[in-house]
C-alpha cells in the first residue's frame, strides 16, 4: 500500500552505528536484520547474481607508500539494501496494476552467444563447469565452484563484462541480474531524476491527477539512460585523475600486476596489492605497432617471444602518467614464469 506520509526523526543513526548496534544482544535492529537475513536467502534462492567484485580507497599513507584500503560492506549496508531493493520492487508492482507506462529500471539477460566466451575461458583456467544456459542457478553453481580459486577474481570480471547495461526502460521488462519479474528506482527522489518522477506518478495515482503522457516518459526515460553513463564515465575519470596525481610521484616503480584484458592499441593490466588499473601500449612490445590476438584470451608478445593469457602475472614498470588522456601507462619489464 502507498500512501503520502510525514517521517519524523530524532535520532541519527549512522552505517557504523547501525552495525555497532547489530552486535549487541540488545539490538533493536535485531528484527529488521532478520528479516533483512530472510530476504537475501530468499532472493538468492530465487536466482540473484552476486558477483565477487570488491572495490578499494587507494591513497599514500603517512610513510609516502601507496595503501589500499579495501570498501567494506558491514550489515547495516545489507539491512538498508534489502529493504531498498523491496520498496523499488513494490513500487513497480503497484505502477504495473495501476497503468502501462512509468519509468521502469530494466535489466536483460546475458546474450546467448556469450556462452560460449565464458566456457572457452573456463577451459583455459581448467574449470570443468560449462553453462549450457544463462540460467540464473547454473551461474550461481559456477560462480560458487570457483570461490577461493585463483582465477575466481578474473573470472567475475570476465562474467561482469558480459552483462548487459541496465537501462530504464516504460514497460517492466525485469531486472535479470536481481531476478526480480519488476523493478524500479523509488529510493533516491533527491538525487535520481527516474526516482523523482516515480514518487510523481505514484503521487499521481493516488489523489488521480494526470502527471506525464507517454511520449514524456519515454523521453525521460532516454534521457535518463543516456545521463547515467555520461555520469558513469565522469565517476571513472575523476577517480582516475586522482591515481594519475598519487603515482605521478611513483614514475619508474616496478609492480607486480595481472593481465587482464586487450585491445587494438595494447594490453589492460591490474596491480595485484591495490587493484589499480593501467595499461600498456602496443608501441612497448611490438615494433610493427601491430597486436596478434589468439582466440578472444591471448596476446602474442614479440618483444619477449611469448604468447600471454588472461590471468598472466607480470612484473610492470610504471612509465607514465597522461592527465590529458587520463591514463596511467606501464611497460613490461618481465614476466613471472622467468
Amino acid at each position: 500500500m502507498f500512501y503520502e506520509s510525514t517521517i519524523y526523526i530524532n535520532q541519527r543513526f549512522t552505517y557504523n552505528e547501525a552495525h555497532k548496534d547489530l552486535t549487541r544482544k540488545s539490538s533493536v535492529l535485531k528484527l529488521f536484520n532478520d528479516i533483512a537475513l530472510e530476504l537475501i536467502k530468499k532472493r538468492y534462492s530465487n536466482g540473484r547474481i552476486d558477483l565477487a567484485i570488491s572495490e578499494s580507497i587507494i591513497d599514500v599513507n603517512r610513510k609516502g607508500a601507496i595503501e589500499s584500503n579495501p570498501i567494506k560492506r558491514l550489515n547495516s549496508h545489507r539491512l538498508i539494501e534489502e529493504f531498498m531493493l523491496s520498496a523499488n520492487m513494490c513500487a513497480a508492482n503497484f505502477l504495473k496494476e495501476k497503468k502501462l507506462f512509468s519509468v521502469y529500471r530494466a535489466h536483460e539477460p546475458i546474450a546467448e552467444d556469450n556462452i560460449e566466451k565464458i566456457n572457452s575461458f573456463l577451459k583455459l583456467f581448467g574449470v570443468k563447469n560449462q553453462l549450457k544456459t544463462v540460467d540464473h542457478h547454473e551461474l550461481q553453481n559456477l560462480l560458487k565452484s570457483v570461490e577461493g580459486s585463483e582465477s575466481e577474481t578474473l573470472l567475475n570480471y570476465m562474467i561482469l563484462r558480459t552483462f548487459t547495461q541496465a537501462y530504464y526502460s516504460v514497460k517492466p521488462l525485469g531486472h535479470w541480474a536481481l531476478a526480480f519479474g519488476d523493478y524500479t528506482h523509488f529510493t533516491s527522489p533527491i538525487r535520481r531524476i527516474s526516482d523523482l518522477v516515480v514518487h510523481r506518478e505514484i503521487k499521481s495515482i493516488l489523489y488521480k491527477k494526470e502527471t506525464y503522457n507517454n511520449n514524456q516518459l519515454i523521453e525521460i526515460t532516454q534521457n535518463a539512460s543516456k545521463q547515467e553513463r555520461i555520469a558513469q564515465e565522469a565517476e571513472r575519470a575523476m577517480k582516475k585523475l586522482h591515481l594519475i596525481r598519487i603515482l605521478k610521484n611513483f614514475i619508474g616503480t616496478t609492480y607486480h600486476a595481472i593481465f587482464t584484458g586487450f585491445n587494438n592499441y595494447g594490453l589492460f593490466i591490474k596491480l595485484v596489492k591495490n587493484d589499480i588499473e593501467g595499461f600498456v601500449s602496443l608501441k612497448s612490445f611490438s615494433r610493427e605497432s601491430k597486436m596478434t590476438a589468439v582466440g578472444s584470451f591471448q596476446v602474442v608478445i614479440p618483444k619477449f617471444s611469448k604468447t600471454i593469457t588472461l590471468g598472466q602475472k607480470l612484473e610492470v614498470v610504471l612509465i607514465k602518467c597522461d592527465w590529458e588522456n587520463i591514463q596511467i601507462e606501464f611497460e613490461i619489464s618481465k614476466f613471472n614464469d622467468e
